[in-house]
């Protein structure tokens, strides 16, 4: 395009140690990132090319794959870094406010939403976009493909355990409560009442 700025190639380039093999599916027309080989340790990242192009220019050549991976995979600035920032908090940090809901109760993170790209992957499948929110579907279950699914922030609010309460038979219970009285599932006693079921249809019906 005339007057754009050109294009730095950077299949096959070299940054430090670092090898530029593909480019990445999380990358964006915007925000290019790419897949890079450490010729140290040998691991497999995804970094942004403007960081790629910071080492460059620093000259450095030790390993960025050691004890700092977020200087790696370069998703700091994503627009998704946040969701998975806050997950992980509320699961690992006994300080953050929300951890006693989460990690204070058993609430993990799969082993490869550990890895910044493999979840924001997953999010960008699942359907994300800004200012959507990640939902597990079983309230004591981790954070893992098979118990997520993104939601707007009002169908999250309402999916809460501590939001959600039910009245059968003149008795105020929770929807955990209700489970264990009524021997209902709580994740299909949240989907009925969700699909608009009365309270006593959500956990009388078989």
């Amino acid at each position: 395009m005339s007057g754009g700025r050109k294009a730095i190639p950077m299949l096959g380039h070299k940054f430090g140690c670092l090898t530029v093999i593909s480019e990445s599916c999380t990358s964006t027309t915007k925000c290019k990132s790419w897949v890079v080989e450490c010729e140290k340790c040998g691991a497999q990242k995804v970094a942004f090319g403007r960081n790629l192009r910071r080492v460059s220019e620093n000259g450095t050549q030790g390993c960025l794959c050691e004890g700092h991976p977020s200087k790696i995979h370069g998703l700091w600035d994503h627009e998704a870094y946040k969701t998975w920032n806050g997950m992980m908090d509320r699961c690992y940090k006994p300080n953050h406010q929300a951890y006693h809901r989460y990690g204070g109760r058993g609430i993990t993170v799969c082993s490869s939403w550990h890895y910044v790209p493999e979840f924001i992957t997953w999010l960008m499948d699942a359907g994300w976009v800004k200012g959507m929110q990640i939902d597990r579907i079983d309230n004591d279950g981790d954070y893992c493909p098979n118990n997520c699914r993104v939601v707007t922030p009002s169908v999250n609010a309402n999916n809460k355990s501590s939001n959600r309460t039910l009245t059968v038979g003149g008795e105020r219970m929770t929807i955990s409560q209700a489970s264990v009285r009524f021997g209902v599932n709580k994740t299909t006693i949240k989907e009925r009442l969700n699909r608009g079921w009365s309270d006593r249809d959500a956990v009388r019906k078989p």
